[in-house]
Order: structure tokens, then sequence, then C-alpha cells
């Protein structure tokens, strides 16, 4: 992992530092080709030079949003947000990650990217 990834997980507090770096895993594994860098103080990932996705972290949950929502097919019904082009899902630090979800949405984002 770059440097400067891994020192922003490495500044998280438990549990959004696990759940985020379980997160960033499973959508560097989602498709190959990805990449990813910190753009306003988060991981945004990217693919044919588009940024399509990215991680926040909040208090008591994670927010993977999207940049251009479009291309996403499946799961629209957990995607939150009303911004022309943006949308995020939230997961909450204290329930089971849907790991399958995040590799679907990583997929299907990145295809418009």
């Amino acid at each position: 992992m770059q440097a400067e990834i891994q020192s922003f997980f490495d500044q998280l507090s438990e549990p959004a530092k696990s759940v985020a770096l379980n997160i960033h895993s499973s959508i560097m594994t989602a498709k190959e080709g990805l990449n990813v860098e910190i753009k306003w103080s988060r991981p945004v990932y990217s693919a044919y030079g588009q940024n399509f996705a990215y991680i926040q972290t909040n208090k008591k949950h994670l927010n993977f949003g999207f940049y251009n929502f479009i291309n996403i097919r499946s799961h629209r019904d957990k995607l939150e947000g009303t911004g022309k082009n943006l949308r995020h899902i939230k997961i909450p630090y204290d329930q089971k990650i849907d790991f399958e979800m995040i590799q679907i949405l990583t997929r299907e984002a990145s295809e418009g990217a």
C-alpha cells in the first residue's frame, strides 16, 4: 500500500480503521487496474483516469460514495443523497459488511469511469 494511503488509515481510530481497511481491500480486489489516492482528505478511487468512488469516515458509519452513480444497476435501494451525480451508501461500524455488494458496486461504478 502506498505510504500516503497507509498514513490515512493509520490515523483512524477503531472501529473506523478496521471497517475502512476492509472496505478499501474489497474495492481494490473487485477489479484490476483501479487506482487510489488521497484527495479532499479521503481515499478516492479511479479507473481509466476518472474518479468513480470514495470512502469517508464519520463518527458512527462510513460512507462508500460514488461520483457518478448512473452506472450502478444493483443495490440502488441502498443509495442515499440528492445531488445531481453524487450518491453514497452508509455502512454502520456495528453492522456486518456485505463485501459482495461492495465489489459489485465497485465494478459497476468503475465501468463508466
